[in-house]
């Protein structure tokens, strides 16, 4: 987030020459909005922690699966692919180089 007001300062600086009230004041509502937005995520994330924690294994299972998936299915296709195009290597169990 922070790169974000670094970008929108920038922006707003090379839009037009701001004064020194102008550039305070942007700087104050950045801060403020740099300070404000982790303590509305904590706040949420305490709210939230009690409905979550029930179910918090399968949403971790969830999200590894559906990696692990991605995972294998791009080395399958990956390998399909190079197959193709590269020479054919031995692979043993330990090695798949």
């Amino acid at each position: 987030m922070s790169a974000d007001a670094c970008a929108a300062a920038i922006g707003r600086g090379a839009s037009k020459r701001p004064g020194p009230v102008e550039a305070i004041r942007a700087g104050l509502v950045f801060g403020l909005a740099e300070k404000i937005t982790p303590l509305i995520g904590w706040v949420l994330g305490v709210a939230a922690a009690g409905y979550v924690a029930a179910v918090d294994h399968w949403i971790a299972f969830a999200l590894l699966a559906v990696i692990g998936g991605k995972m294998v299915i791009e080395a399958a296709l990956d390998s399909e692919d190079s197959a193709d195009s590269a020479p054919s290597r031995s692979r043993n169990a330990f090695g798949l180089s």
